[in-house]
């Protein structure tokens, strides 16, 4: 991120442009090793003086929680053009720099908000993550394919969330990452958000949900959830992601099919099965086909709401890669259909998406 500020010396008009980089929002600083991260809070900031027409002698640098504040840190760095401090997990981190030459000081310059969540080291056995406040990440055992770093943060940058009279959003996100890109990670992680009244002041509580950022349609999209307004918590059975706490008027999304998915994608047929993973907004009657890029069906299966594959929440079908009589497919690209008809909404919804066989 590049910001440029004009300030002048006396009556001389000086160009300094700041540079804060750090690893990404939310990312720890430094991998120790390939596919590993650290579990550091440390954020290194960076800057440059610009064309400066008068000699700059030094700078002054301060980190805070608030904007303008430095709580964190507050010095004359001196002449350098970095400088780290360790900042506090799970709180926003505002920089800012300004350079002086004796006891004259330039205007200061300022970053963006940045925060920072530490990486914890989940095996495919399962485990928990839990900040404070109660909230927290629970990871069954297979939820992820492999060993990860896992995050869990409050997202202080997250997209907008527009009230449109149908949702009222709330500045309550977390956002949940998996570090390895090796790792698969299925949506039946258990995350819980807390509150507190302040957060959700003028909107009902027990009318609170989760939404996810869709990042394809770059949307907002309801999650199913489980709501306990006693406790000022909701839960919500989630894969990765950006999840928004959102106050809703009870209006029903027309989306029944929350999540749809498959792995391994490609997969070996005759030496491994591929895991087709949908999450279903209510209980519904599913329809799944697989067909060749004919059109030919080599595969379906009909499962009736409420049964396993029908039921609220995530889903999974296995599929070895044999045909309706039992057959091996041949190797090449299908096509998966799922379609779900919601037995209490009425909603209908179709989804697709290609799958690859190897032999």
């Amino acid at each position: 991120m590049r910001i440029k500020c004009f300030f002048a010396f006396a009556a001389f008009l000086t160009v300094l442009t700041v540079d804060v980089t750090s690893a990404d929002i939310g990312m720890p600083t430094s991998p120790y090793t390939e596919g590993q991260y650290s579990t550091s809070t440390v954020l290194t900031f960076k800057w440059g003086k610009g064309s400066v027409g008068e000699k700059v002698t030094g700078f002054w640098f301060q980190v805070g929680t608030t904007p303008g504040s430095y709580n964190i840190f507050d010095g004359n760095v001196g002449m350098v053009y970095e400088y780290s401090v360790n900042c506090q997990e799970g709180v926003p981190i505002y920089a800012r720099v300004r350079a002086y030459r004796g006891w004259e000081y330039g205007d200061w310059v300022e970053s963006e908000s940045y925060s920072i969540a530490k990486g914890f080291y989940i095996s495919s056995s399962g485990g928990s993550i839990n900040l404070p406040g109660g909230n927290s990440l629970d990871i069954p055992p297979s939820a992820i394919s492999t060993g990860s770093y896992i995050q869990l943060y409050t997202y202080f940058s997250a997209p907008v969330c527009v009230s449109d009279g149908f949702i009222t959003p709330t500045d309550i996100v977390r956002k949940i990452t998996v570090l390895s890109t090796e790792c698969v990670c299925l949506p039946n992680m258990e995350l819980t958000i807390t509150f507190n009244d302040s957060e959700v002041e003028n909107i009902e509580k027990s009318n609170l949900e989760i939404y996810k950022f869709d990042e394809n349609s770059q949307y907002w999209r309801k999650e199913q959830s489980q709501n306990f307004p006693e406790e000022n918590k909701i839960v919500s059975y989630v894969s990765t992601g950006s999840f928004r706490v959102v106050g809703s008027t009870g209006v029903k999304t027309e989306k029944m099919v929350l999540y749809f998915s498959n792995y391994p994608n490609p997969f070996l047929a005759k030496k491994e099965e591929t895991n087709i993973y949908y999450n279903l907004l209510e209980d519904c009657d599913v329809d799944l086909w697989i067909y060749d890029l004919l059109r030919n069906c080599v595969f379906e299966k009909h499962i009736k709401a409420g049964e396993y594959g029908g039921k609220s929440g995530p889903n999974q079908i296995k599929w070895d890669g044999r045909n309706k009589i039992g057959l091996y497919v041949t190797q090449g690209a299908y096509i998966l259909e799922l379609e779900v008809f919601g037995v209490e909404s009425g909603e209908k919804s179709v989804e697709g998406r290609k799958i690859a066989v190897l032999r």
